[in-house]
Order: structure tokens, then C-alpha cells, then sequence
């Protein structure tokens, strides 16, 4: 896994490069788009798609369609299947279009056809779900489980990935000292680059810690109420709620991880909150960019590892700064996901 984001990796870099021009412009949203397209596919189909070259790419066209809650429409059906799932049953509401699920139910079935065939073995998901099939409990997996299975872990490490690593160049391009300061730790590591080394980096870490509080991607979480909870009023202008068994909640962690209460001037963004000293006053229910206990994502070490793998090695090459051409930024209301209104436009500029 770690080679083949490497090598996704590389291939931005070599897109940046391209050119052969020292200062570059690209709009990073597309751009770390089309990268996290590639690792997804990569390390989880073992197939090597290149959309970061290939502009009319069918495997990024697919993920933009799966990935997409933008329109009045898709939202109200978003949110309908995830408030009320027996009345989304009863009318047939499906999160993704039925064009994504056949595609990802053909790559599926495909995929495991070619390997058995061929004997192939990878550590990747299409291996853990053949290994799956002698299960002891005898679960049937069918083409729908894999489907939806396949397509679920698209949904949720897409946006996490690629959203993650848009606003942290983001927010090195428009913050000189912290830029610098992890150009100077990745100096110091380029010639030892390997999973530990990436992993350890504190710096590195600080960084990605801070643009997750600031940006959380999955900007809610959600559970379920398992026994009745009551909340109290702290203040005089609040009620009591009293949670029933069954209750959905959502906890919106964009308001949380902004909370003046919880982090101080917390709208500047200071990768010291998440130093050695700082990050022990930090309380784990105030910053949980990935949930928190049993039901955490089973996928933040791969999302952390595609990130700090990319901004490793296109740090390795270039610089950031905000674009001339960069509209100030604003995030679009008419999206379900915190993304930027306009193209985030980014100079790259080559280093020495």
C-alpha cells in the first residue's frame, strides 16, 4: 500500500513538473481529486488509473458522480435516508445513482474473476473480501453486499482524503512560517523517507492535526441513542433534551473543533495546538476529525497515511502560494460537504 500511494504520489509531482515552468497554477481541489481517484483504485483494486494525467479518466468521472451532493434534490434525498431509512426503503432512495453502482458491482465481480484466475494475492480490499467468502459463519456475500461495501468505503475516504489535503496546502500557502517549518523537517528526512519515518514526523503530524480540527471533512458524526440520556440545561437560555432509545444524533464537529471554549482564537490556524505539551490539554471529545471509540473510522491510519505520504513528496519539490487568480475563499452552502465555493488555485513553485 505504501509504494503504490507512492507512486500515485509521484506522478502529481511529475504532473507539476510538466510544464517545466518554475511557478505553476493549479486548482488543488481537481488536483487532489483525481490523486486520492488514484489511490483509491490503487491500493484497494490494484489497478493503476492515472487520472492525474488523463482528464477525461473514467474511474475520476465515476468517483465525481459517486461523491457529488451538490443540488437541492440530492440533499433532501441525502438526508431523508439518513433521518428516516424505512420511509428512503419504501421509495426506492439510494445515496448513489444507479450508473456508480453498476459500476462498482462490474468492477467487483471483475476483479475477483481475474484473480482467481490468475492466482493473484494481494493485502488489499478485494483480497480481504475473497479471503471473506469461507467465512465459518457461512454469510453469503452477494454481489449487493460487495457492491454497497466497495462503494461505502469510496464514499467516505474520498472526500476525507482529498478535502484534507486541499485545505492543508491551503493553509500552508497562505501561513509562510508553518510552510517553512515543515519544508525544513522534510529537508532533514528526504533521505530516509520510509512508512516510519513519514509516520513519525512531529511536525508533519501537527500540521495534519490542525487542518483536520479546522477543516473537519466529515464535518457531523452520527449515532444512535442505546439507552435513554438526559442532557441538562447549563445555561438560562437552554432546554433540557431528553434522548429516547432509537434517537438519531448528530454531532456537528465543524462547530465543536471552532468552539472558542475548546480552542483558543480558534479561526487562525497554529499547528502548535498539537505539540508534545499542547495536545495533552486537548479533551478527546473536542477534537474527533475521525469519531471517537468503537465506532471511530476504521479508515483514518490509511487516510492519514495517504496524506502525510502526498504532502511528503510534493513538499520534496515545491513550494505554495495562494494564486493571483484565487478568489477570496468562501465555502458553498449548496454542498453537504465543507468545500470550497470557487477553484482553490495554488502556485507551485519548483525548489532549489
Amino acid at each position: 500500500m505504501f509504494h503504490t500511494i507512492l507512486e500515485c504520489s509521484a506522478q502529481v509531482v511529475a504532473s507539476l513538473k510538466k510544464s517545466g515552468k518554475e511557478i505553476v497554477e493549479f486548482d488543488v481541489k481537481e488536483l487532489f481529486g483525481r490523486l486520492t481517484t488514484d489511490v483509491f483504485f490503487g491500493t484497494h483494486f490494484g489497478i493503476l488509473c492515472n487520472s492525474v494525467e488523463e482528464q477525461t479518466n473514467e474511474f475520476y468521472t465515476i468517483g465525481q458522480k459517486a461523491t457529488n451532493f451538490l443540488g437541492f434534490w440530492l440533499k433532501v434525498r441525502f438526508i431523508v435516508i439518513q433521518v428516516f431509512p424505512i420511509v428512503a426503503r419504501v421509495f426506492g432512495l439510494r445515496i448513489f445513482d444507479q450508473n456508480v453502482t453498476n459500476f462498482f458491482r462490474l468492477l467487483v465481480k471483475n476483479n475477483i474473476k481475474s484473480r482467481k484466475s490468475q492466482q493473484i494475492a494481494r493485502p488489499d480490499l478485494i483480497g480481504i473480501i475473497m479471503k471473506s467468502e469461507n467465512n465459518p459463519d457461512n454469510i453469503e456475500l452477494t454481489d449487493e453486499i460487495l457492491t454497497a461495501l466497495v462503494a461505502t468505503f469510496f464514499g467516505a475516504g474520498f472526500d476525507t482524503v482529498s478535502s484534507a489535503l486541499m485545505y492543508t496546502f491551503y493553509e500552508l500557502s497562505c501561513n509562510s512560517v508553518v510552510q517553512q517549518k515543515l519544508l525544513d523537517e522534510i529537508d532533514a528526512n528526504k533521505d530516509n523517507f520510509t512508512y516510519q519515518t513519514v509516520m513519525e514526523m512531529q511536525y508533519l503530524n501537527m500540521v495534519v492535526s490542525e487542518t483536520l480540527r479546522k477543516w473537519p471533512v466529515g464535518f457531523f458524526l452520527e449515532r444512535q441513542c442505546v439507552k435513554p440520556y438526559r442532557i441538562p440545561a447549563l445555561k438560562d437560555d437552554e432546554v433540557e433534551v431528553q434522548l429516547k432509545v432509537g434517537d438519531g444524533i448528530w454531532v456537528p464537529l465543524y462547530a465543536l473543533h471552532r468552539d472558542p471554549e475548546l480552542f483558543s482564537d480558534p479561526d487562525r490556524f497554529d499547528p502548535e495546538r498539537f505539540n508534545p505539551e499542547n495536545k495533552k490539554n486537548i479533551n478527546q471529545y473536542a477534537y474527533m476529525p475521525f469519531g471517537n471509540g468503537p465506532r471511530g473510522c476504521i479508515g483514518s491510519r490509511y487516510a492519514l497515511l495517504v496524506l502525510k505520504v502526498a504532502i511528503f513528496q510534493i513538499l520534496q519539490s515545491f513550494s505554495v502560494r495562494p494564486s493571483k487568480n484565487m478568489l477570496p475563499l468562501q465555502i458553498a452552502r449548496s454542498y453537504l460537504q465543507l468545500l470550497p465555493k470557487d477553484k482553490m488555485l495554488l502556485d507551485f513553485r519548483r525548489r532549489n
